[in-house]
């Protein structure tokens, strides 16, 4: 086995092993190439040229797409030229985004039609928003929508009494998101459009009032599944004890956690109004505007409230010394709890291995296990690089 080829299934096992290291959907081999100005492998050469000249990007671009996408080596040119065509000219769905989902391009421009001509008759919607549901077949798209098809005509006419919405538009704007990011969420959570639309109508309603942002709800979109009732019992003692900052979790989790939840919240507001003299301090240490600001801020860091005074000192000290704002202290309060020597040393090695003047607070205040894994990620893909730009 070639050096390239070890390195990129080490590379490959490592996206399994740890995921978390890693806050990106592709694979970390093409974090390397799109990174880094990389000579392209020789066996790739042919394939990242004929995909580079269809969508116009940069041989490294189009060699990091086959990488994570190898199926799209083994077509041929014409037929990426005529499915890029197919997707651009007639459906209106620019480079850009084919980019984002490169495999639109494993499929061929007849596969692609029967699978529009099927979604043009179960959504409003234009097809160029509909794209991250061209994954499916037909057989599985029409056993997504064709569930619910009339309840939702029926409901929303009845609501709206207009026939402008389907059930993707009404997520949108239940979500105040695109109609392609409801696309991209119903790729994922299937059950979006197959949940009753009179049930999904109430749980939004029930968020609208608590003030909850649809931000929140995209992000823990299983909470869309659950009964209304559970939830509108659970919003009710969020808002009787005060509870501003809950998060859709709070009203589904287990009864314990959410008993649980609601004993931090009252001995956090506790602790809060004890702790008026160091609510003074942090913000005049980090130049807040008011009390309250420094109240939110502690509520969202409670450690900071805990922390010893000299402590909090030291820490931003010796930020501000090695070249940190303010605002970058705001940003990981974290950080004023944490060791001088650490953050000091794992600055020094950070940006030695990074080559940055000032490397991120978020690695620096990663635990000791993040840190070290991280570490040991860098010295490897500086292996990889290495590996790479060796003749196969």
């Amino acid at each position: 086995m070639s050096l390239f080829k070890l390195g990129q299934a080490f590379l490959r096992h490592r996206a399994h092993s740890t995921p978390n290291l890693l806050k990106s959907a592709i694979q970390p081999l093409r974090c390397v190439y799109m990174s880094n100005n990389l000579e392209v492998p020789a066996h790739y050469e042919t394939a990242s040229e004929r995909l580079s000249s269809v969508l116009g990007c940069s041989k490294q671009d189009s060699c990091a797409i086959l990488m994570e996408y190898p199926e799209i080596k083994k077509c041929a040119g014409q037929r990426l030229h005529t499915t890029c065509n197919y997707l651009t000219k007639n459906l209106g769905v620019d480079k850009q985004l084919i980019m984002s989902f490169p495999w639109l391009l494993q499929f061929s421009k007849k596969i692609l039609e029967e699978k529009v001509k099927l979604l043009s008759c179960l959504t409003k919607c234009a097809i160029s928003s509909t794209v991250p549901l061209l994954q499916f077949d037909t057989e599985q798209l029409w056993k997504l929508f064709s569930n619910k098809l009339e309840d939702d005509q029926a409901y929303l006419l009845k609501k709206n009494c207009q026939d402008t919405q389907d059930r993707i538009t009404f997520l949108a704007n239940n979500l105040q998101c695109s109609e392609l990011e409801v696309c991209n969420l119903i790729s994922k959570y299937n059950f979006l459009m197959a949940v009753p639309i009179q049930r999904l109508d109430a749980v939004f309603e029930l968020f609208r009032e608590s003030k909850i942002s649809s931000a929140d709800l995209m992000r823990d979109a299983w909470i869309l599944r659950y009964n209304p009732e559970q939830i509108k019992a659970r919003l009710e003692i969020i808002q009787a004890v005060g509870m501003d900052n809950a998060k859709p979790w709070h009203t589904r989790s287990l009864e314990k956690s959410f008993q649980r939840s609601l004993e931090v919240h009252i001995k956090t507001e506790e602790l809060l109004e004890k702790s008026k003299t160091k609510l003074e301090y942090i913000k005049n240490l980090l130049k807040l505007d008011s009390i309250e600001g420094s109240v939110d801020f502690a509520r969202k860091n409670l450690f900071l409230i805990r922390a010893g005074s000299e402590r909090l000192k030291n820490a931003f000290d010796t930020l501000l010394s090695l070249g940190y704002t303010i605002d970058d202290i705001k940003a990981v309060p974290r950080m004023l709890v944490c060791n001088c020597g650490t953050i000091t040393y794992r600055f020094e090695l950070l940006k030695e291995m990074l080559g940055v003047d000032k490397p991120s607070l978020n690695l620096i205040v990663l635990s000791n296990d993040k840190f070290n894994s991280f570490v040991r990620k860098l010295e490897m893909q500086k292996l990889t690089e290495a590996a790479l730009r060796l003749p196969c």
